[in-house]
């Protein structure tokens, strides 16, 4: 299986770094497909993620802000805390950006939906 990874820049990323905790949607629904995870949800495709952002996901309950799982992965990983708290905040930008979090925007209407085939605004 591949893994398709957004480029978000650091932008949306750097938010997470001092957002308040990150939370899954309550219209989430997952499968375990052996090699990774598939995830969609009610406003987003559904997508395979990779090993790291399916660990991410799981651990995405509102509970606990992207500082503090860097410092858990620090501790327990001994990975470097900036790389940890770079790469997780990058993993819940992207999750983010495919409809997954509460914060996740619904995509944009497409103009054919709003109005009648022939007319316009």
């Amino acid at each position: 299986m591949q893994f398709a990874l957004l480029d978000l820049g650091s932008v949306r990323a750097d938010y997470w770094l001092t957002a308040a905790p990150p939370q899954v949607r309550p219209a989430v629904a997952e499968a375990d497909c052996g090699d990774g995870l598939v995830v969609w949800s009610d406003i987003g495709e559904p997508t395979a993620l990779d090993p790291i952002d399916g660990l991410v996901f799981h651990f995405l309950d509102g509970s606990c802000d992207v500082p503090t799982m860097a410092a858990d992965v620090h501790s327990v990983l001994g990975v470097d805390l900036d790389v940890a708290a770079s790469r997780i905040a990058d993993s819940v930008a992207r999750l983010e950006a495919r409809g997954l979090l509460v914060s996740s925007e619904p995509p944009p209407l497409e103009p054919d939906l709003l109005f009648p085939l022939g007319e316009s605004p």
